[in-house]
């Protein structure tokens, strides 16, 4: 199971130093809400505060904060071993690059699109084999327009329109098949891409509204 979780409602603690730590951190640094990150890197990112004391300083912000992920990666296995154990108690999760028998979680590759994000994952198993299929899939979503600016129009077509779905059409399996429909919807589609029409009318007689 791939589970997107939503960092911005939650703390994050980094610990550690070296080129894993900082992929990550500038990753997950344009999602979470705050990370707070006990390295001697160097670190100029948004949402990030970095914390230039002793990595157990890190553990007692771990105590303090119940951070949704611990991140642990100090590229010495007997340190982050001791600090993964130390925090697991008070962190929802625990990851530790290629540890899995540490972790709690395995990242997923991740190709962006747009609003659209696609997982990758081995669990853990090759990470590399995970790029590689990452580097694949690119190939065919570019070559095949597999995903296209459409897709991404219609997606905020939706959400804008989410709340007022949901309100009018009631019964969860309905509404299920009515999001569908509006997603499939040829003339939806096409009046939102050519920016001609009337896309909310259709939206009306698909969700019943007067």
């Amino acid at each position: 199971m791939i589970v997107d979780l939503k960092l911005e409602r939650h703390p994050l603690v980094f610990i550690g130093h070296g080129g894993e730590f900082m992929e990550k951190i500038r990753s997950f640094s344009q999602e979470a809400s705050v990370i707070y990150a006990f390295t001697d890197e160097h670190l100029d990112l948004p949402n990030v505060l970095p914390r230039p004391e002793r990595y157990d300083e890190g553990i007692d912000k771990v105590k303090e904060v119940r951070p949704m992920v611990t991140f642990v990666s100090t590229e010495d296995e007997d340190l982050d071993r001791r600090i993964a154990n130390a925090v697991s108690p008070y962190s929802r999760m625990v990851y530790v690059p290629d540890r899995v028998n540490l972790s709690d979680i395995n990242l997923c590759a991740i190709i962006h699109n747009g609003p659209i994000s696609i997982g990758i994952s081995t669990r853990g198993k090759s990470p590399a084999m995970t790029v590689m299929i990452k580097k694949k899939l690119m190939a065919y979503i570019r070559k095949y327009s597999i995903i296209t600016d459409e897709d991404a129009e219609v997606i905020d077509f939706i959400s804008r329109n989410r709340s007022r779905i949901i309100s009018k059409v009631r019964d969860r399996r309905r509404r299920r098949i009515v999001m569908y429909s509006i997603a499939v919807n040829r003339d939806i589609r096409r009046m939102i891409s050519e920016r001609d029409g009337d896309p909310d009318m259709i939206l009306q007689k698909l969700i019943g509204e007067k």
